[in-house]
């Protein structure tokens, strides 16, 4: 089999069980490095842009709490254990957060700076994520715009309080369960409605990474989310608010295809230019499941590079996400069809730009971590030479460092070719396939540096920043 950036991992019959988890591990680290240059490198076009850059940590669910008032929050009581969890979570992101900053500072002293935190807001029933058309010099709290029209509002107000209504086959069904984000557009002019849930796709580009027979008994990609009895909700039928059973074609699965999501921002922002640029695309968190106000990384790259930055950002997950693009097949088995938003020429040039985006930020991020590397070696020379005694850490993990090299060979070789444009953001891609939350992939890549931040004095930061009232736990 082999791995994201090419290395062959052979698959012994007599040493099977070890040698997959070899290959797994390896597509972990190669995963880590992918999207932690592209982090990096989004952060520092940012910069040099002179635009806002802010990712947030996302509140508690209301399931996490005892006590739970949706107006009065001095009557709220979370359970003492989630609490707990929650805090050390966030506690975890501010570290992952200085991490950044410092090794962005090694390519670049004060750029660190420019890079900040926060809350999204938080959840409430029908709360909107909203794609700001021009945004990017506005501050994410800023960007913010409700809905005008009232036949969109109303709209709205079936997927809050109805949305086992919308529960039936066709595209108009709602997905209800974990994740269930739906994109919704905002038609001043000529009032066009849209709701859509996630899409799953069957993606067989032939530049896509192909794992090899035998990496895994299900179609590559798939997000399993698994219920009480370990059933995965996300194939529950549409009438229950799963997302209904894979395509048929999904059950043939071989080494080369693989399944995608479609985000509902995604989808809303394909609508809105196809049905004018008066159009604000909106995602829409469906159901009680879903509390994250603020679009995944992955969405928050298209959505900059066609021109709706979001309201909020976080780094949690963006599962197999992909965006509308070219041979692209419904893997709806109750919903073969694509919407017609998906078949216009406009997802072309959308898909471009953004493959042209995220090959800039995996070459700048990738030097980022590059010079974080070739840091430590100077700085550890200028130790050795002035008889200190002292040694600086290694900025990036050491069993990342091979990663690293691979992937700028890797960006080199893609360089040399005609059509970049077209391939730029396939690593990007297939680094989600491997399922993990963002930062937690940046954490490990910069773990020495995270460890340096992981100290008893974060305790006490987070305890200052809960009585300045700058987290909400209760």
């Amino acid at each position: 089999m082999r791995t994201i950036l090419g290395v062959e991992v052979e698959i012994r019959e007599q040493h099977k069980e070890n040698d997959k988890k070899d290959f797994e591990e390896k597509c972990r680290l190669e995963a880590d490095v992918i999207v932690t240059a592209v982090v990096l490198g989004f952060i520092g076009t940012r910069y040099h842009l002179n635009q806002p850059c802010r990712f947030d940590h996302e509140h508690p669910s209301p399931e996490l709490y005892e006590n739970w008032d949706e107006v009065d929050v001095g009557k709220r009581k979370m359970k003492p254990e989630k609490e707990e969890e929650f805090l050390a979570e966030y506690q975890a992101f501010q570290h992952v957060m200085s991490a950044m900053s410092f090794v962005l500072d090694k390519s670049k002293p004060g750029m660190g700076a420019f890079l900040s935190d926060s809350q999204s807001l938080e959840w409430a029933p029908g709360a909107l994520i909203t794609g700001r058309a021009g945004g990017q010099m506005l501050e994410a709290d800023e960007r913010h715009r409700k809905m005008q029209m009232d036949k969109s509002r109303e709209k709205a107000t079936v997927v809050t309080k109805n949305p086992l209504s919308l529960a039936r086959k066709g595209s108009d069904s709602l997905y209800l369960g974990k994740g269930a984000y739906t994109g919704m557009i905002d038609d001043p002019v000529n009032d066009q409605i849209l709701i859509q849930r996630t899409k799953r796709v069957l993606d067989k580009t032939d530049e896509r990474w192909k794992p090899g027979a035998g990496a895994s008994d299900k179609p590559w990609g798939l997000i399993v989310a698994l219920d009480s009895e370990r059933n995965n909700t996300h194939l529950a039928s549409l009438d229950k608010g799963g997302l209904g059973p894979l395509h048929d074609d999904c059950a043939n699965y071989k080494d080369g295809e693989r399944i995608g999501y479609i985000h509902g921002m995604i989808s809303a922002i394909n609508k809105s230019i196809s049905a004018g640029p008066w159009c604000t695309p909106y995602e829409l968190a469906t159901g009680k499941e879903t509390t994250k106000m603020a679009s995944c990384f992955a969405c928050t790259t298209y959505m900059y590079a066609n021109g709706y930055p979001p309201s909020s950002t976080h780094l949690g997950q963006g599962a197999s996400w992909v965006p509308p693009k070219f041979d692209l097949k419904s893997a709806e088995k109750e919903d073969a069809s694509m919407p017609d938003y998906f078949t216009y020429s406009v997802k072309d040039s959308l898909f471009k730009r953004w493959n042209w985006d995220i090959h800039h930020y995996l070459d700048l991020g990738s030097k980022y971590l590059s010079n974080a590397i070739k840091a430590t070696t100077e700085e550890n020379e200028k130790f050795r030479d002035a008889g200190l005694g002292m040694e600086a850490i290694n900025y990036v993990n050491n069993d990342h460092q091979g990663s690293v090299k691979k992937l700028c060979e890797a960006l080199k070789t893609i360089k040399e070719r005609a059509d970049i444009g077209e391939i730029g953001g396939n690593l990007f891609l297939d680094a989600l396939t491997v399922h993990d939350s963002d930062w937690k992939r940046v954490r490990r890549t910069l773990q020495p540096v995270y460890d340096y931040y992981d100290d008893k004095k974060g305790a006490r930061r987070l305890k200052d920043e809960i009585a300045a009232g700058n987290i909400l736990v209760k």
